[in-house]
């Protein structure tokens, strides 16, 4: 390298003197040229004016001697460049040499592995959390919309770690209740690689926000406080329920109505999640003033009214960007039959406007999907049934309805609980008409009610849905037969502890502790919380998983008690 620098300089320095010659010859030329034309024939000009073109002369020289200067350092710097990417490259290549050498020494001999865990070397745990297989260290539910029901997530717990586990497990902050977590099974004893099934959900009828919540997993044995034990974060985001609007529908499309006369019109913002029906009515290329239409789609016809076609137009008030249209055609001398759609989404109706004194009028009928023709009714009466009905000799304005009825409904039935048991029923179900939902608990659960729109209909496992006019969502709820009571000491040494196991759903447990020599018993603590300070502690119901802590202290110590508690919802305190 450092003769490839010593070429680049020397090729400078070269040039540099290059440029000097250049310059030398190019002031012997100016002075040539100077002193020519300073004494032509060598007869003195006394008009000529020499100091001028002295000082062309020197600025030319200086201009050039700039440029010059400037070409010598722009090659020197090109020089340092070419220099310094040189130096690099072969800085990269030894980098590369070196690594390559290492790695091979490291493969020659590997070193021996570092017990990063030198502390816990001999009652150590180690736990690790998996979704769909793969290991994560939080969990994000991601946003929804108020009220929406999410799936849960199964969550596997795996002892990682090299001596087996008393699985305890605990959720903070989670003030509103917003997640909920259920054992999956009875299984909280875990041997080396042995793995246990969690569900987590999200209550659907949280408000909108962001929601969070801790749950720790530890060793009950090893660590009852849970200081080296696993936390999992868990977050979602609940938003507004905004319905989502796809387009405007006037009834009737296109109608000829009778000068001089009112006819009413309907809308129908279509969309999900139950857009708002609100509309702003609206017309164009009317020519009579007194052609207008009010809030509620009454079209009221000027007597002089001359336009040929006027355009009624309803606006969504939720999103303006949608609107639906209806041609109207004015007529004089004539009747206003009219014809509307009962509901409007049932089907649309055709044939309706203006009719000449003594002329007839032919109205048509056609069900949308999922609908059929009722009847043709006028002041709530039927008419006709035909879905073509005629009215003849039209001698004053006339309104008609066609009505449409639905041919079937949709019941929706499912478990909370997609491993704790199965649903029959449901379906399509006939407009009117009945269906039956049966509910079967899988082993290990039992069946406790069906849950609809947040409050239990019925606690029998079969039930009987009649006149369904509706679509229904229903809700099978299925509960654990037992639960387990996991007991657990702190310190490990303080003493001993009785009472758990395995229980009923509703069965009451009493779970007591026994002081070691040197220690007095302190409090039992479920969950993470203090519930007694009796060493024989009665759960009068068992309705859910336990995990239960003895907290002894030693004899001659004296202990103290710090409350905690929040004023406001505006936060928690831990523990």
């Amino acid at each position: 390298m450092k003769k490839t620098v010593s070429l680049i300089l020397a090729m400078v320095l070269s040039l540099g003197v290059f440029f000097a010659d250049i310059s030398g010859l190019v002031m012997v030329a100016r002075a040539e040229d100077y002193s020519i034309e300073s004494e032509p024939d060598g007869n003195y000009d006394s008009e000529y004016d020499y100091d001028s073109e002295y000082e062309e002369i020197i600025r030319r020289q200086e201009q050039e001697e700039a440029e010059r200067q400037k070409a010598y350092e722009q090659a020197a710097k090109d020089a340092e460049e070419a220099a310094r990417k040189q130096a690099e490259d072969e800085a990269a290549r030894e980098a590369m040499r070196r690594s390559e050498e290492q790695e091979n020494n490291d493969q020659d001999n590997p070193p021996e592995q570092e017990d990063i865990y030198d502390d816990w070397a001999t009652n150590g745990y180690f736990l690790a959390a998996y979704l769909n297989s793969k290991q994560i260290l939080s969990l994000d539910f991601g946003s929804a919309p108020m009220g929406v029901e999410r799936d849960y997530y199964p969550i596997d717990i795996q002892n990682t770690g090299n001596t087996p586990v008393e699985l305890i497990y605990s959720k903070t902050n989670d003030p509103d209740g917003a997640f909920s977590l259920t054992l999956h099974g009875d299984k909280l004893h875990l041997e080396p690689g042995e793995t246990t099934r969690f569900y987590i959900s999200v209550d659907s009828r949280l408000r909108p926000g962001y929601y969070y919540a801790s749950i720790k997993f530890a060793d009950a044995v090893k660590d009852p406080s849970g200081e080296k034990g696993f936390w999992l974060p868990v977050t979602a985001t609940v938003t507004d329920k905004q319905p989502q609007i796809s387009g405007v529908q006037v009834s009737p499309s296109r109608v000829t109505v009778a000068v001089g006369s009112t006819y009413q019109f309907s809308a129908q913002v279509q969309g999900t999640d139950s857009p708002s029906q609100d509309v702003r009515w609206s017309i164009v290329n009317q020519r009579s003033a007194g052609t207008n239409i009010s809030s509620s789609g009454l079209l009221t016809m000027g007597s002089d009214e001359t336009s040929s076609l006027i355009s009624v137009i309803a606006t969504s008030t939720a999103n303006g960007l949608y609107s639906g249209t209806a041609e109207v055609t004015p007529q004089i001398n004539s009747f206003n039959v009219s014809a509307a759609a009962d509901p409007v989404n049932g089907g649309s109706v055709t044939g309706a406007g203006a009719v000449a004194q003594g002329g007839s009028v032919t109205l048509s009928a056609v069900p949308n999907r999922n609908y059929y023709f009722a009847g043709w009714f006028v002041d709530g009466n039927r008419v006709s049934t035909s879905t073509n009905y005629t009215i003849s000799n039209v001698t004053s304005n006339k309104s008609v309805t066609a009505r449409f009825a639905q041919n079937y409904v949709t019941v929706k039935a499912e478990p909370n609980n997609k491993d704790a048991g199965t649903v029959v029923g449901g379906g399509n179900i006939t407009y009117g008409s009945s269906t039956t939902l049966s509910a079967k608990a899988y082993s290990g659960y039992v069946f406790t009610g069906w849950k609809e729109a947040d409050t239990i209909i019925s606690r029998d496992a079969s039930i009987s849905l009649n006149n369904l006019t509706t679509d229904r969502k229903i809700t099978a709820i299925f509960a654990k037969t037992s639960y387990t009571i996991s007991l657990a000491t702190y310190p490990n040494e303080g003493g001993r502890v009785s009472g758990g196991g395995t229980f009923k759903m509703g069965s009451e447990a009493t779970i007591k502790a026994e002081p070691a020599d040197g220690y007095v018993f302190s409090e039992w603590q479920v969950n993470g919380q203090t519930v007694s300070r009796d060493a024989s502690y009665r759960i009068k119901s068992v309705e859910q998983d336990y995990s239960c802590t003895a907290v002894f202290v030693k004899k001659g110590i004296t202990t103290y008690e710090i409350s905690a508690g929040v004023a406001t919802t505006g936060g928690s305190i831990s523990p």
